[in-house]
Order: structure tokens, then sequence, then C-alpha cells
């Protein structure tokens, strides 16, 4: 904030947030891959074949991307940074496809995530992320600080260039060991994957159109300063989610084991204790955040006469309690690779949450972009998915008695 201001850091508020929406770009082939791999441990048996279609698959899929980003480039930077008019179009061009190949180049990479969990490795699923961050953290800092030009373009490429290099790296150390042991291609693993891989892409795409199109909502109705204090909230309030996200993302590889076996009764005491955990953990972290807000705004901008009111805390701590338990009850779900419910019920959710937004944002403010999407969960998922996971218990237990 202090390297660029603050019209400048909204626009690198809003390009990063793209982040989701470009994590698409492995079109979930990660899913797949992490969903047969768990499946092939339990069965005790070799899973590098899948490895190396699913990178196969992916590099294919990541050079049309590529591709197609280039010419919707300045369409997505007319539609996205439009309001900015200190930029010309070449410099809107550049912005989104530069930082948007980074980030396809993330999503391809971050495949290796996904394996990482299903092979029990998840605590490297998070450091490598951390680390990545951190890298990109100094290297933003360090171009701040400095005397470069263009410092919004620089200080973007350098934020996201170790997350995306370090990704591919390990992925690539992946296709070197499924290399390494001779296993041949089989058609009808990369049809396999290709399928399920369509189908947790198409739930994920109408996922992000539920909660990801906030900033893009608010880029056509706030100014910078609203974008700003919404975005130091809600990245801060992040920091809870990262906790609870990552204990389910750990978990999903052990659901589909524990569903595989029929061991349903670990299944509903993992997730309630899950669920406690996460509950407890945002409440706390809304009283911490509410109690420190102030002292941590004034730290990270110093020059920035921002607010952020207490009531809008306590509306993110009731929105991240819902998504924690949306979040819960969805892992097991997609752990066994069942999407119908979802698929069945996002698209009405994305409905609710874009239309929702767009009305309350231009009474209410930010205010009304995040009670928008909390509405929409508490409207569908919140009482959709508890039901579907249920049906399954009760179908795996009348299946056990006959």
């Amino acid at each position: 904030m202090d390297g660029l201001g603050s019209e400048q850091f909204a626009i690198f508020i809003i390009l990063n947030s793209l982040i989701s929406w470009y994590a698409l770009a492995d079109y979930g082939i990660g899913v797949s891959l992490q969903n047969h791999i768990s499946e092939q441990r339990v069965k005790e048996r070799d899973y590098s074949t899948y490895i190396l279609a699913g990178a196969i698959i992916s590099t294919v899929l990541f050079v049309i991307t590529i591709a197609i980003l280039y010419f919707v480039s300045p369409y997505l930077a007319s539609l996205i940074l439009g309001k900015f008019e200190f930029l010309d179009s070449s410099e809107k061009f550049e912005l989104i496809f530069f930082s948007g190949s980074l980030f396809v180049s993330a999503s391809l990479g971050g495949i290796v995530f996904k394996i990482w969990y299903a092979q029990s490795r998840g605590y490297l699923s998070n450091i490598v992320p951390a680390l990545s961050a951190g890298l990109g953290l100094l290297a933003a800092w360090l171009v701040m600080i400095s005397d470069a030009e263009n410092k919004l373009l620089v200080g973007l490429l350098v934020f996201i260039f170790p997350s995306s290099a370090i990704a591919l790296i390990a992925f690539s150390r992946q296709l070197v060991v499924a290399v390494e042991k001779g296993i041949n291609i089989e058609s009808a693993i990369l049809i396999r994957i290709f399928r399920r891989a369509g189908r947790f892409w198409l739930l994920y795409l109408m996922h992000a159109a539920v909660v990801n199109c906030d900033y893009i909502i608010m880029s056509q109705f706030l100014s910078a300063q609203e974008i700003v204090t919404y975005s130091i909230a809600t990245r801060v309030f992040g920091f809870s989610a990262f906790f609870y996200t990552s204990l389910y993302a750990a978990l999903w590889p052990n659901y589909t084991e524990l569903i595989a076996r029929g061991d349903w009764n670990n299944v509903k005491v993992s997730l309630a204790k899950s669920l406690i955990f996460s509950a407890l953990l945002i409440l706390v972290f809304t009283g911490l955040a509410s109690t420190f807000m102030p002292y941590l705004v004034a730290m990270l901008s110093p020059n920035e006469n921002l607010k952020i009111p207490y009531e809008f805390l306590i509306l993110l701590g009731l929105y991240h309690v819902v998504i924690a338990w949306v979040h819960g009850f969805g892992i097991p779900l997609q752990s066994m690779s069942d999407v119908n419910t979802l698929l069945a019920w996002t698209p009405i959710q994305a409905v609710l949450s874009i239309s929702l937004q767009i009305i309350l944002v231009q009474s209410l403010g930010m205010y009304g972009v995040t009670l928008g999407m909390l509405l929409s969960f508490i409207l569908t998922m919140a009482w959709v998915l508890p039901r579907r996971l249920a049906f399954h218990s009760r179908k795996a237990k009348l299946s056990v008695l006959k």
C-alpha cells in the first residue's frame, strides 16, 4: 500500500482475487487424481500410471488455456479494470495476461498438492505454499522499496512467481519418479481421470460463481478505499480459514479410504470433531480480530485513514462459521466422488449469490457483498449437504443389515 497507493493497490487486490478463477485451469484433474490415488492405495496398487496420465491431460489443457487467455485478455481488462482510467489499454492487457499466465502455471503445478494429500503427506501441501507465499511477499516488498518502474506490474508478477515456479518443480519431480518406473499409459485411465475431472471442474466453476465474484462486483460499484477495507478484513479472516480448510483438505483422502471400507462411524466422529474445532476457532478468532483490528489496520496501512467496523467483523465471523459447516459436509461427499447434489444445487446458489450481492452492495456497500454470499449458503448448501451425507450413511447401514 505504501509502494503503490490505494488506487493501484486496489488493482493489485482485484487481480490477486482472480486466483480462484485461474485455479479452475487444472480442470479438476488434481481432485480426480487425488481420489484415484487414494482408491488405489486402499487396494494396495501402484498409482504411477494415474500421475502420468494426469500430467499428460493437464499439460495439453494448459497450452490451450494460455492461448485462450491471450485472446480474451483485452476483454477481461476492459471488464475488470475499466474503472481505473489512469491505466491505458496496453497496461491493462499486460496486467491481466502476465499475471493470468502465472496463475494458470500455478494451477497446473498445484496438482502436486492433491497428490501429496493422497500420499498422506498433506504437511507438504501446507508448508510449500506457505514458503512460496513468504518468498512472494519478500520479493514484492523489495520491489516496493526500490526505484523500479511500473511497480504495480513488476510487484504483482514477483509476488505470484514463487508459488508458480515451486509448484511446477514439485510436480515435475513426481513425474520423474513415475517415469522411472517405466509405466505405460492406458487410454482407459486417461478417460477415467478426465471423465471424473470434468464433473469436479463444473462443480468448482459454479462454486467460483458463488464466492469469487465479490471483487468483480465491487470493482463496478465501490470506491478503491472501500475495496481495500474489505480486502484487509477478509484477508485477516482468511488466516483463520486457512486452518479449517487445511484440516478438511487433509481429511479428504482419509474419508475416501474410510468410505471405501464402509467405516461410516469413524467418518461421523471425525466430521463432528472437525466441525466443533472449526466453529470454536472462528469464534475465538472473531473475538481477537474485533479487539486488535484497529492496531492491525494502523500497522498495515499507516498512511491511509481506514476503519473496519466491528459489525462487519462479526458478519465475517458468522459467514465463516457457515462456510466451515458447509465445507465440512461437502468434503466427505467429494471424497467419494458424489457431486450430483452439488452439481444440482450450486447453479441455484450461484444465481442467488450474484443477484443478492448486486442488489445489496448498492445499498449496504461491502456489507451487502458478504451478506449476499452468506444468505446464498443458508438458503441452499447449509441444509442440502447434511441431508445428502445422511442419505449415504443410512444407505450403507441398510446394506450391512442385508
